[in-house]
């Protein structure tokens, strides 16, 4: 997949389309959004069902992680070895560590709130990376979008409702997963010059290296039907 450049503003990164082939990787990016939305999506219904019937979530986050680096590593003969020579372990350590919380906080999200409301505050999370990369990638957006996040914001005030369901923990789930993912995604953009599949590979790598730390706690047998969940929610 190309890297869509930034341009430049007065010596500045700014983020906007200079003509055709830009507009167009704009537009394929896009389209990768919207469907790794819908992984999300999905994995984010596997671990709601899972979670609701009782089983551990640290053992369901341990094991998604796992099959996703075992199905890459599984591939790397194909898709090329490259994947398991990464450039910058710290890195994909750290994007290891937002996938966990993320996940984590997703079946603590679905099992507290309802899922509508979930992903309404959760939406926050590309209006948080803005935010991000604003300050710590020195990416500048313009007041239009400027306009824009903050009037996301403002939609998130209103899907939160804490009127309506009171001031509980439960509010701050969606928040954190939405915070993690903001984070996950501001380091992609700081790794751009990482191959795609190997910083997926090694984040996932660390991912599941912080959960196996945890499984003296964390360790639940799970039935085969839930090992199947799994391994299709650590497909996508």
């Amino acid at each position: 997949m190309r890297t869509v450049g930034v341009g430049t503003d007065g010596g500045q990164p700014r983020l906007s389309p200079n003509g055709p082939s830009e507009r167009g990787a704009w537009g394929a990016a896009a389209a990768l959004m919207v469907s790794a939305t819908l992984c999300f999506v999905i994995l984010d219904s596997i671990l709601k069902h899972l979670a609701e019937s009782g089983f551990g979530i640290g053992m369901l986050v341990t094991v998604r992680n796992l099959v996703q680096v075992l199905a890459l590593a599984a591939l790397a003969p194909l898709i090329g070895r490259s994947i398991l020579r990464p450039r910058r372990l710290g890195l994909n350590a750290a994007r290891g560590l937002s996938v966990v919380l993320a996940t984590v906080f997703i079946p603590l999200s679905l099992t507290h709130l309802p899922m509508a409301q979930t992903y309404a505050v959760t939406f926050s999370a590309p209006l948080i990376a803005a935010v991000l990369a604003s300050l710590l990638l020195g990416e500048r957006a313009g007041w239009p979008r400027w306009l824009c996040i903050l009037a996301g914001f403002g939609g998130v005030l209103v899907a939160l409702d804490p009127g309506g369901v009171g001031l509980e923990p439960a509010l701050f789930y969606p928040l954190a997963m939405a915070a993690a993912n903001a984070a996950f995604h501001v380091l992609t953009r700081l790794g751009r010059d990482e191959d795609p599949l190997a910083m997926t590979f090694w984040s996932g790598a660390a991912a599941f290296a912080i959960c196996a730390a945890a499984l003296p706690g964390t360790f639940d047998p799970l039935p085969l039907p839930a090992l199947a969940l799994l391994g299709i929610g650590g497909l996508v």
